[in-house]
């Protein structure tokens, strides 16, 4: 017999709860393996492989994703407790258990409120052994623990503490602090600089996450203004609001096109990232024409796979 948790009246068991910890820390958002491997790719292109680079860029990769368990644990343990989520995921509920729940473990009952916490320490803690590991391995710069600490203490304020989340343009803040440093941090590590290709294809992640989550913010927007979250699509009207989405997906498409313009990237590679270029048509015309928030964002995450892989296959060409 399996050992079984009872939270009022549910029972909950061990494999049930695990499931809960992986839906807790958002494991289904792999994204920053792109970036990883995208920061990977440039410093071979640019002959930047250290002895113990292959080590130290393991370790940071088990460091970001633990960075983003800590950071989301934290993010439901706040929603859970202001009634954010509640609202989010309460409304337009087709079944008795309509898909959006799934995600939500605190919600469902798979686990408490203390699991939480106790799952985004002992990921903060973990983020922080592994990003040790990883700067000793390589030597790295004297000054590289500031950035790493920087990078876990914006993210884990993301919803608690300063709650940057709920000041305007303090999402956006965190969203590009953490991606741009999946990339910068491991290549300043190791190559003890950073170079413009570098810093472009932090941009461009950037803006690929910048769009997935103001989708997502548009989605949200009764709950987050319920709840007092100030998210720019609370703050803005409708119209202004398509507005920045238009302006990021401008932002994006110059900056896909960037790297092949100053030649960091063979031009002829711009073609393995056409179909992110037209994804990301397709992610305006649902959010901005048709006010389809919801599928927006989803079309978002597609355009990450499209522009990771593309900008992996350019990168390998180059």
């Amino acid at each position: 017999m399996p050992a079984v948790i009872t939270y009022a009246d549910r029972r909950i068991d061990w494999p049930q709860k695990v499931a809960g910890l992986a839906q807790l820390a958002k494991l289904r958002v792999y994204y920053h393996a792109y970036e990883w491997l995208l920061a990977v790719l440039l410093l071979r292109m640019q002959h930047f492989w250290p002895v113990g680079a292959v080590t130290s860029l393991v370790l940071f990769l088990v460091a970001m994703f633990a960075v983003q368990a800590a950071a989301c644990a934290i993010d439901d343990v706040m929603g859970f407790r202001d009634g954010s989520d509640a609202e989010n995921y309460r409304k337009n509920e087709l079944s008795a258990r309509p898909r959006k729940l799934l995600p939500k473990p605190l919600l469902t009952g798979l686990l408490s409120e203390r699991d939480g916490v106790t799952f985004a320490v002992a990921a903060a803690l973990t983020a922080t052994a592994a990003a040790v590991g990883s700067l000793l391995v390589v030597q790295a710069p004297k000054a590289s623990p500031l950035g790493y600490l920087a990078v876990l203490a914006c993210a884990t304020q993301y919803s608690w503490g300063l709650k940057l989340s709920y000041r305007p343009g303090g999402l956006e803040f965190v969203i590009v602090a953490v991606n741009a440093a999946t990339i910068i941090l491991p290549y300043w590590w190791i190559a003890h600089r950073v170079t413009a290709a570098a810093v472009i294809m932090a941009a461009v992640v950037c803006v690929w996450t910048l769009l997935v989550v103001s989708y997502g913010n548009a989605a949200d927007r009764d709950g987050d203004e319920a709840c007092g979250r100030r998210t720019f699509a609370v703050l803005a009207g409708p119209r202004v609001y398509r507005a920045i989405l238009v302006v990021l997906w401008l932002a994006s498409l110059t900056l896909n096109l960037l790297p092949f313009a100053l030649g960091l990237l063979r031009p002829v590679g711009v073609l393995f990232v056409v179909p992110l270029l037209v994804a990301q048509v397709v992610q305006l015309r649902w959010g901005v024409l048709h006010g389809d928030a919801r599928r927006a964002m989803g079309i978002g995450m597609r355009c990450y796979d499209l522009g990771g892989l593309g900008f992996a296959a350019a990168i390998l060409l180059t």
